[in-house]
């Protein structure tokens, strides 16, 4: 019994009798471009990690004294809704208060300043800000109170 194979390929023959799947080598050129394309990439990714590093960003509420003071003195501080600014004050205003039970508590502005951890405008500045925060706790307390006052007025 007599076999035939038959083979096939899809492959060509070039004239030198190499074969080769339709593919071209790559060039030198194509090299840098894929290297220049890489080089955007890294390039972007790098800026962006330091716009990320050095973008404003807003203070934690329960940051030390110094970091609050700091912060409340910056542009991104201005901008944020009244709101936000006056959870900040009243915020000043409890560190600043000195506390009746420990001596040792409160003042936490004057002692920033004095261990030199604030300079005089971010102290000033912040002692501005506490007693803002003292009179917003006081407004708050003066409309609980009339709120319940006109409810019981009505009332009766």
């Amino acid at each position: 019994m007599h076999l035939m194979t038959s083979t096939t390929s899809s492959a060509k023959v070039s004239p030198g009798g190499k074969t080769s799947a339709g593919k071209s080598p790559i060039t030198k050129k194509q090299i840098l471009i894929l290297c220049g394309v890489a080089g955007v990439v890294v390039v972007i990714v790098a800026v962006w990690l330091v716009w990320q590093r050095f973008r404003p960003q807003m203070a934690r509420m329960d940051s030390p004294t110094p970091v609050i003071a700091k912060y409340v003195m910056s542009e991104h501080f201005t901008q944020q809704p009244f709101d936000m600014q006056a959870q900040f004050m009243k915020l000043l205003e409890s560190r600043q208060e000195r506390d009746k039970g420990d001596p040792n508590k409160g003042h936490e502005l004057d002692k920033a300043f004095e261990a030199r951890q604030i300079t005089e405008t971010e102290y000033r500045n912040a002692l501005q800000l506490a007693w803002f925060g003292k009179h917003l706790n006081r407004v708050d307390k003066w409309s609980a109170r009339a709120g319940r006052r006109s409810k019981h007025f009505w009332t009766n």
